[in-house]
């Protein structure tokens, strides 16, 4: 699996592993890199007993990223072990088939988000419209997004992802028109 590398060192910040262009999408993949910066950081990443020790891939996608989706979860196994979240642009009104439609994909469970629901392996997480989603320890923190302001659901859930999980977060940006 090229997606999961590991990293042993400490303090987080997202980069960019490698950039694939595949049918007119581009897909980037990301990966939470850590510095050696001091032993409590290090610490830290022992420390988390009793919370998914597994890979969390973060998907963020525009409202248009359903192909792209859907030819990613049927072209994976089912059985990687890892957890998928997809955060997409999505209008607050808008009402998602997106559990439906990726269901007839992949034999994985695809799942709407819901506060404070744990993540388990080999399962898709979907955020649902309106919401804007975080990670803390093995659950998704989801509440309705500010009516005010800029709203950056992908940002926001790569951000708390890559503190959580640091060298076992895995982000893709699914980024393009799909146009081939």
């Amino acid at each position: 699996n090229f997606w999961f590398s590991s990293y042993s060192r400490s303090v987080v910040r997202l980069g960019i592993e490698c950039c694939l262009l595949i049918n007119g999408w581009i897909y980037y993949y990301a990966h939470a890199m850590i510095d050696h910066k001091n032993q409590q950081d290090i610490e830290k990443l022992s420390s988390r007993a009793g919370v998914f020790d597994g890979y969390v891939v973060a998907i963020g996608a525009s409202a248009g990223g359903l192909n792209a989706l859907e030819q990613l979860f049927a072209s994976m196994q089912i059985d990687t072990g890892a957890v998928f979240v997809v955060i997409q642009h999505l209008s607050p009104d808008h009402v998602s088939m997106m559990d439906k439609l990726l269901s007839r994909h992949t034999a994985m469970p695809v799942l709407l988000a819901e506060n404070k629901m744990p993540i388990q392996p080999n399962r898709i997480y979907l955020i649902p419209p309106g919401k804007s989603m975080k990670i803390s320890g093995d659950c998704l923190l989801v509440k309705p997004k500010a009516k005010q302001g800029l709203s950056l659901p992908i940002d926001t859930f790569f951000m708390s992802l890559a503190a959580e999980y640091q060298e076992h977060a895995v982000a893709v940006v699914l980024s393009g028109t799909g146009e081939g």
